[in-house]
C-alpha cells in the first residue's frame, strides 16, 4: 500500500486509498468510505454492550475445555477472562484451573451509576512474575463506556484502582512500571456551521506505577495539531461525522481506539523504524495503525493495509505485522501476517471450513517463543494455538455456559506465560514487583 518511513503526509493521503482483496478503494468519497468499508455507523450502541445478549455467543465448537493438546508444552500456562464475571484464570494446558483472581468487589469501589444493573467484565489483563494482575475493568452500558485500571494482588487484594477517566480496550507497561492506557470521554462535536452533536474523544492516558495519572493527551487533537497533516483526515472527519449525522446516528465514534503497545526497544529494532518510546495506537474505525511521539505530542508515522476494523497488531521479530483482521473477508475473521516494505501477506489463517475463525468484534493474538500463535476467538468462546502449517496444536473452548441455554460467555482475551513468568506459583513469599515484557 505505501511504505511507512515516507513522510506522514504522503502517508496519510495514501491512507484514504485502502488495498484490499486487489481492489483499491477510494475512501476519499465519504459516501464510499462508509458504503465499500462496512462500516455501521448507525449509532455506537452496536459495537458495545446494551445488555448481557452482546456478552453471549453460540459455542465455535460443541465440546468444552481442552479439545486439542498436541504442541507438548505442559510447562506453560493460559489466563483468560470470561465475561460472565469479573475474573481471571489461570489454566494449565489441560485446561485445569491453576490460580484464580477475583475482582467482583469492583462493583464497591464505583459510583453505582457506573455498575448498577450492568456487567463488569476483565477486558485486558497483565500477570507480573509475583502474582499481581494489572487489569482494565469495563462495565458493559451505553455510551461513553469503560471503566478504570484495576490492580491486585495474587490474592485477588486490591493494591490500587484508577477510576478518574472511562478506560477501555487495552494496556501496555514500559520498563519503568509505567502504564499506558486508552480512555474516552464525549465531547461537543459542534463546529458553529452546523447543528451540536457528540463525537467520542479517544485519549492516550498515561499512569505511573502506583496508579496515578502523569498526563492525557487527545489523539484528535494530536492529529489535528500535526503540522505535516495539512488537515486531510481532519476534513475526512468532518464529512463522514456529517454523514453519521444525516443517517440519525446519536454518537459519532470517528477513531475507536481499540489496542495500544509502548515501543520498547526490542520492538523499534525490529521494525526499523518505530521509535523506543513512543507508542502504537490502532483506530479500529479508521483501519489504521498510528506511531505517536508521545513526548512530542504528534502523530509521526501511519500505517493502513488489507484489513477492515481489526485488532491487536503486533510487531514480529522480522518486522513483519501480526494482526487480527474481523471483517476483511467476511464472513470469516482472519489472523494476517503483513509485510509492510513488500505490502503483501505472507501469512494468514481464517479457520477450517468446519470451525470457521469467525469473530465480528474483539480479538487478541500472541505470538509466542516457538512460532506458533495464540488466537482469543472472542465471539464462539474460544482460544487456540495454530503452527505455521495452520495446524491446531492446542484449543480451549470456555466452559463457562449462559444458564438454561446452549450459549457461552464470551471470552475477553488470553495470554501464554511460560514458568519464568510464573514465580509466584512456586513462592510462598510475595516476590518483589517487577514487569513482565510480554509478547502481546
Amino acid at each position: 500500500m505505501f511504505n511507512i518511513r515516507i513522510p506522514f503526509v504522503i502517508a496519510v493521503a495514501f491512507s484514504l486509498i485502502m488495498f484490499t482483496s486487489g481492489v483499491f478503494y477510494e475512501y476519499i468519497n465519504p459516501e464510499n468510505f462508509l458504503k465499500q468499508s462496512g462500516r455501521a455507523y448507525k449509532s455506537i450502541q452496536y459495537y458495545f454492550f446494551s445488555d448481557d445478549s452482546n456478552l453471549q455467543s453460540e459455542p465455535s465448537i460443541k465440546e468444552v475445555g481442552v479439545t486439542r493438546n498436541i504442541n507438548n508444552d505442559s510447562e506453560s500456562h493460559t489466563l483468560y477472562s470470561s465475561m460472565s464475571e469479573p475474573k481471571a484464570f489461570l489454566i494449565d494446558s489441560e485446561g485445569s484451573k491453576v490460580h484464580e483472581w477475583d475482582l467482583s468487589f469492583v462493583k464497591n469501589i464505583w459510583t453505582p451509576a457506573l455498575f448498577e444493573k450492568k456487567h463488569a467484565v476483565i477486558n485486558e489483563a497483565e500477570l507480573l512474575p509475583n502474582g499481581d494482575l494489572i487489569t482494565v475493568v469495563i462495565n458493559e452500558g451505553s455510551t461513553p463506556w469503560g471503566g478504570g485500571v484495576v490492580k491486585v494482588n495474587k490474592d485477588s487484594k486490591l493494591i490500587w484502582v484508577y477510576k478518574d477517566k472511562l478506560v477501555h480496550h487495552d494496556l501496555s507497561i514500559d520498563p519503568q512500571g509505567n502504564i499506558y492506557t486508552l480512555t474516552h470521554e464525549l465531547k461537543d462535536g459542534s463546529d458553529g456551521e452546523s447543528d451540536s452533536g457528540r463525537y467520542l474523544d479517544d485519549k492516550i492516558t498515561i499512569l505511573n506505577p502506583e496508579g496515578k495519572e502523569i498526563e492525557s493527551l487527545s489523539i484528535m487533537e494530536m492529529i489535528e495539531n500535526s503540522p505535516v497533516l495539512d488537515n486531510l483526515v481532519v476534513i475526512k472527519f468532518k464529512e463522514i461525522y456529517r454523514l453519521t449525522k444525516e443517517k440519525n446516528s446519536q454518537t459519532f465514534d470517528p477513531l475507536h481506539s481499540n489496542t495500544i503497545h509502548y515501543i520498547d526497544e526490542e520492538m523499534a529494532n525490529n521494525s526499523g523504524f518505530l521509535k523506543e518510546g513512543n507508542v502504537l495506537v490502532l483506530l479500529r474505525n479508521l483501519d489504521l495503525i498510528i506511531e505517536v511521539d508521545v513526548a512530542e505530542q504528534k502523530v509521526i508515522n501511519v500505517l493502513g493495509g488489507p484489513w477492515k476494523h481489526p485488532h491487536h497488531p503486533l510487531i514480529l521479530s522480522n518486522g513483519n505485522i501480526l494482526i487480527f483482521d474481523n471483517r476483511g473477508s467476511w464472513p470469516k475473521s482472519a489472523i494476517l501476517e503483513y509485510d509492510p516494505n513488500e505490502q503483501k501477506i505472507v501469512w494468514s489463517y481464517d479457520g477450517s471450513n468446519d470451525v470457521p475463525l469467525q469473530s465480528i468484534i474483539w480479538g487478541k493474538i500472541q505470538s509466542l517463543d516457538n512460532g506458533n500463535v495464540l488466537v482469543t476467538q472472542p465471539i464462539g468462546g474460544r482460544i487456540f494455538e495454530v503452527n505455521r502449517d495452520k495446524e491446531v496444536v492446542w484449543e480451549y473452548s470456555n466452559p463457562d455456559t449462559v444458564d438454561g441455554t446452549d450459549r457461552v460467555w464470551n471470552i475477553s482475551y488470553a495470554y501464554r506465560y511460560g514458568p519464568k513468568q510464573l514465580q509466584f506459583l512456586n513462592s510462598k513469599t510475595n516476590q518483589k514487583n517487577s514487569v513482565y515484557d510480554s509478547s502481546k
